[in-house]
């Protein structure tokens, strides 16, 4: 923001909302953000690039994880009539738009990646509309990724291009024959909760054996199954990840169920029917 010609001031402790945005000086037409730990901070700037007098260029600081994330924010832009072109790494916004259409929202993978591993977990067929096999969403990986735990074991999982299908792929690990290593997450310790560190301390409650690793998890099964409340640290894919171990460990409960409500609020009626 500040190369955009823009100051932040703190109406508290500083990094930390409220914040009003001041204009100290002319408005700037190229960015390097930081996308290591989230896509989500280019995603941004790419939003409002098309408002700003000359556009925007964004180019990313380094390496760049969650990158479907900003395919499918170039979509959206493209679809609404906002010219982007790929450089260098990065993006040219050209000005101009967002230009008003009707536009089908597709549904959300990343919440239905947590009913397709309950229904494997429980060993039921579902069918889910509203999903687009061909969409931006990295998060479609999940149908993948799952008949991939009927591969002999050990096996291993890179998810740094989409960490949000670390819970519902280690809750699926957790009855799979075998160890499964699952890594490439450690941005996911800054999202709603430290999650590889939240699932780790869940499953060891559970009885399932777990070794917490820098970058993710590795899941050896075969623990006893014990019955304990298991903590999401409020946060919503943790009480859902929690919620499919239950579906074979009658045992468990989720503290602050109703937590889900951010991204899901249907989802305990929802695995209600798969048991």
């Amino acid at each position: 923001l500040a190369a955009l010609g823009l100051a932040a001031a703190w109406g508290g402790r500083p990094g930390c909302p409220p914040v009003t945005l001041l204009r100290v000086g002319p408005t700037g037409d190229e960015v390097v953000v930081g996308a290591e730990t989230s896509s989500q901070f280019a995603s941004a700037l790419l939003l409002v690039a098309a408002r700003l007098p000359r556009g925007l260029v964004v180019r990313p600081a380094g390496p760049v994880v969650s990158r479907p994330y900003l395919a499918l924010t170039v979509e959206c832009l493209r679809a609404f009539g906002v010219a982007v072109e790929e450089r260098g790494g990065g993006w040219r916004v050209e000005p101009g738009g967002p230009r008003g259409r009707s536009f089908a929202v597709e549904g959300d993978w990343s919440s239905a990646a947590f009913l397709l591993a309950a229904a494997r977990i429980a060993g039921r067929a579902v069918h889910l509309g509203n999903l687009r096999a061909d969409s931006a969403q990295g998060d479609r990986a999940i149908v993948e990724l799952l008949a991939r735990l009927d591969e002999p074991p050990p096996r291993f999982f890179d998810l740094c291009d989409c960490p949000d299908l670390l819970p519902p792929l280690a809750a699926a690990a957790a009855f799979a024959p075998g160890p499964t290593t699952i890594a490439g997450v450690a941005h996911a310790r800054v999202k709603e909760s430290d999650r590889p560190a939240v699932l780790a301390e869940g499953f060891r409650r559970a009885g399932i054996g777990v070794v917490e690793l820098p970058d993710g998890l590795r899941i050896e099964p075969g623990g006893e199954p014990r019955a304990a409340t298991l903590e999401p640290r409020g946060d919503h894919r943790m009480a859902m990840a929690f919620g499919l171990l239950g579906l074979r460990h009658p045992g468990l409960r989720v503290a602050e169920p109703d937590c889900v409500s951010k991204s899901f609020p249907g989802f305990w009626q929802e695995l209600e029917r798969l048991r």
